[in-house]
């Protein structure tokens, strides 16, 4: 907490003191443990920090997009701090590889979309949050192999969509938690091969979950799910949810579920998912039913998912296939074979 409130400080309340240097709308001020930067009012983001930055604190930031790798070689990182900004997207490896940054937090923003490996590979990290915003989108693999952290929050958050995989290959987290967000669609295979200890999802509301989404992630929380009160616009898209055999796990979603538009089944208070059967749902007509039955619940993933090892694997493959050395050991064969053919012709 003492490192996110020197974040504040720099950010909003040092950036006119009198120890600090200015250059290009930022401030940069020395402590022991590294230099503090603080930045306000930039149209662009900056292109360099000095090597020894340790925390770095960014307010009113109103530019087309945060680069791809825009942290790079900070070594000394333990703080990134975003608030008050308007950002077109956040880019691929944006935040990638870090190893000891502790804390990332994105407040009272507005981001188009977070696009894919944007947040990766950072190992290590003790929280990840964003509050009080708004996103487009998280594309898929936008959060992609991270691991042991603390916490994963989002909070006050305007989405519209959370993608396939946008939560990919996240693994040992403590705590997931989304809190009072207002969600468009979670789509299937969202938290793709991913492992965390507790999963909190309290005051949400959602136009569209879809199956293996959120009810994959109730059901791998190793130690709790917490659903409580979250509302959903109901329609013949909840019909994968209210299938006979259900199991526990799924009834603790429902249960943390009730239906925003109730009064389409006759009902002025919101039901729970819970008491509602599967002849509840209002549906256009039978082929929409059809659509929405047991079939609309597939039991594999229905993406694939690209791991960033896998990536760096597969391009190495093609390198060594088309290795120079390999060409000439190829272009050798071909013309002995020739001259094998021409002396047989003779």
């Amino acid at each position: 907490m003492a490192l996110l409130s020197w974040t504040l400080l720099l950010a909003c309340a040092l950036f006119h003191g009198a120890t600090s240097e200015t250059v290009d709308g930022c401030s940069y001020t020395t402590h022991p443990d590294g230099i503090a930067v603080a930045c306000k009012g930039l149209s662009k983001f900056p292109s360099h920090f000095p090597n020894q930055t340790y925390i770095i604190g960014i307010c009113s930031l109103q530019t087309d997009e945060i680069p791809s790798y825009a942290f790079r070689g900070l070594r000394n990182l333990k703080s990134i701090e975003i608030m008050n900004s308007r950002i077109g997207a956040i880019r691929k490896f944006a935040f990638y590889d870090f190893d000891g940054v502790e804390i990332i937090k994105i407040a009272n923003s507005s981001i188009k979309a977070i696009d894919t490996f944007a947040f990766s590979r950072m190992n290590g990290i003790t929280k990840l949050a964003m509050h009080n915003s708004s996103v487009g989108q998280f594309q898929r693999d936008a959060f992609n192999e991270i691991s042991d952290l603390h916490e994963i929050s989002f909070s006050h958050m305007t989405i519209s969509c959370i993608k396939a995989g946008a939560f990919s290959y996240i693994r040992k987290v403590a705590v997931w938690s989304f809190r009072d967000n207002y969600i468009g669609t979670i789509e299937t295979d969202a938290f793709f091969e991913s492992t965390f200890a507790f999963f909190h999802l309290y005051r949400n509301r959602f136009e569209n979950i879809m199956c293996g989404s959120l009810d994959v992630a109730v059901k791998i929380a190793m130690n709790e799910a917490s659903v409580i009160g979250n509302t959903i616009c109901c329609g013949c898209n909840i019909l994968w949810m209210l299938q006979p055999d259900r199991g526990f796990k799924m009834n603790q979603l429902l249960e943390g579920l009730s239906c925003v538009n109730a009064n389409t089944m006759s009902n002025k208070e919101p039901l729970p998912l819970s008491s509602l059967s599967w002849e509840d749902p209002p549906c256009k007509d039978d082929e929409e039913r059809r659509h929405y039955n047991t079939s609309y619940c597939p039991h594999l993933p229905r993406v694939e998912i690209v791991q960033l090892g896998a990536i760096r694997g597969s391009a190495s493959q093609h390198f060594r296939t088309f290795h120079p050395a390999n060409l000439v050991v190829l272009g050798l064969l071909i013309l002995m074979s020739n001259h094998l053919l021409s002396q047989t012709d003779l």
